[in-house]
């Protein structure tokens, strides 16, 4: 669905930053 999604799923580190993206936005990332 969005770019940070991707990302996600290439490893266990985007699904925390996911979460945070998520939660908060991009400036965590």
């Amino acid at each position: 669905m969005s770019p940070f999604m991707a990302e996600a799923q290439r490893g266990m580190t985007g699904t925390i930053a996911g979460s945070l993206i998520v939660a908060g936005g991009p400036e965590d990332a």
